[in-house]
């Protein structure tokens, strides 16, 4: 009988170690990395002007850091579509652009199909 009890009272253990091990360990962080979206131009909504910008984004990668590359012309897409949707007064005003690049932000993430970017930044802005 005590022959029969010692290799569940081992395997036991073993189990309870293991779990132990496996509860102790910590999820590992992803680095956020500074990343070229890339430039882009449109037309304003109601205006006969382009925007021209440059989009850079702080992104968080869990998967292939490739991904934006990987999903570019869907990416390039989304961008325009929601740059000919705002107008003048939301492109120009230091608030509008701050709610924009959330906005963005937001936009590029459904794309992507995971909340990689954490923030977006318009660099070289024009209006033509």
């Amino acid at each position: 009988m005590r022959k029969a009890i010692f290799p569940i009272f081992v395997v036991s253990l073993w189990m309870l170690a293991c779990g132990a091990q496996t509860l102790q360990a910590e999820p590992k962080s992803q680095e956020i990395q500074k990343t070229a979206i890339g430039s882009f131009a449109s037309n304003i909504s109601g205006e006969r002007r382009v925007f021209d910008v440059a989009i850079d984004a702080d992104a968080e990668f869990d998967r292939s850091p490739s991904a934006i590359h990987e999903r570019r012309p869907a990416i390039r897409e989304a961008i325009i579509q929601f740059i000919s949707q705002k107008t003048l007064a939301e492109l120009s005003s230091e608030e509008g652009r701050e709610l924009l690049e959330a906005e963005l932000a937001e936009s590029i993430n459904t794309v992507l199909g995971y909340p990689a970017i954490k923030r977006i930044y318009f660099t070289d802005v024009t209006n033509k």
